[in-house]
C-alpha cells in the first residue's frame, strides 16, 4: 500500500493509516522499518479500533479496510486486492476511471507499473515469484534488487539479491521453502526503485 495508495493519491483526499493490534511497540516499529513504510502506523493497545469497526481478530492476515468520508466502512477484506481497492477509492473521491485510476492532481510523475505475484499459496515446498515492470527504459538491471521474507510479526527470516532481467517486462524467481514451518509469511521485493509486498501461506 505504500506505493499503490499512500504515494499514489493526494493526502488531502486520501489518508492511509496502519493500525497495529496485539503486538508490542518494538515489533510494530521493526515491522515499519523492515517494510519501508512512511505512512502513519498507530498502536491499538486497547483494541478500540478493532471493536469500533468489528474487525475479525481470528484471521492471521492483516485486514484492509476502506472508510468513506462519512465514517462508513465500504471495504473489509483480509486478502490484498489492489485493483478493487483503487477502483473504490477512485469512486469515493470522484476520479474518472478513464484516467487509469490516477489522481492527476496529486503529482506530475509518470505512472510506472510494478506488480508482484507469488504462487502457489498455500505451498509446502517452493514459492514462485513473478515480477512485472513497465517503466522508463533506463537500464532496470542496474537497480538494487532484493527479495526478503518475513514472518507475520515482521521478523526477517530470508533475504537474497537477484539480477532483475526483465524479459518482455517480466522476471521470475523461485524460493525454496522446504525448511519453513507452517505459517503465514510476507514476501517483500525491492527493485527498480520500487517495493512490492505479498502474503503467502506454508502448510506442511
Amino acid at each position: 500500500m505504500e506505493f499503490t495508495i499512500w504515494q499514489h493519491y493526494d493526502h488531502e483526499k486520501v489518508q492511509l493509516i496502519g493500525v497495529n493490534v496485539g503486538e508490542s511497540d518494538l515489533i510494530a516499529r521493526s515491522f515499519v522499518r523492515n517494510f519501508g513504510l512512511t505512512f502513519p502506523v498507530l498502536l491499538d493497545r486497547n483494541l478500540t479500533v478493532q471493536s469500533l469497526y468489528k474487525l475479525n481478530s481470528s484471521t492471521p492476515f492483516p485486514i484492509d479496510c476502506i472508510i468513506d468520508q462519512n465514517g462508513i466502512v465500504r471495504y473489509l477484506h483480509s486478502e490484498y486486492e489492489p485493483q478493487l481497492m483503487l477502483s473504490l477509492i477512485n469512486q469515493l473521491i470522484g476520479i474518472d476511471e478513464g484516467s487509469e485510476g490516477r489522481d492527476t492532481t496529486a503529482t506530475d510523475k509518470p505512472v510506472n507499473s510494478f506488480t508482484l505475484r507469488v504462487y502457489p499459496t498455500p505451498t509446502n515446498s517452493n514459492i514462485n515469484v513473478e515480477l512485472r515492470y513497465s517503466g522508463p527504459a533506463d537500464n532496470p538491471q542496474s537497480q538494487k534488487s532484493v527479495i526478503s521474507i518475513y514472518n507475520i510479526i515482521g521478523q526477517q527470516i530470508y533475504t537474497d539479491h537477484f539480477a532483475p532481467f526483465f524479459s518482455n517486462g517480466m522476471t521470475k524467481l523461485s524460493v525454496d521453502l522446504s525448511d519453513f514451518p507452517s505459517g503465514v509469511y510476507i514476501i517483500r521485493v525491492e527493485s527498480v526503485g520500487r517495493i512490492a509486498l505479498r502474503k503467502f501461506t506454508v502448510l506442511k
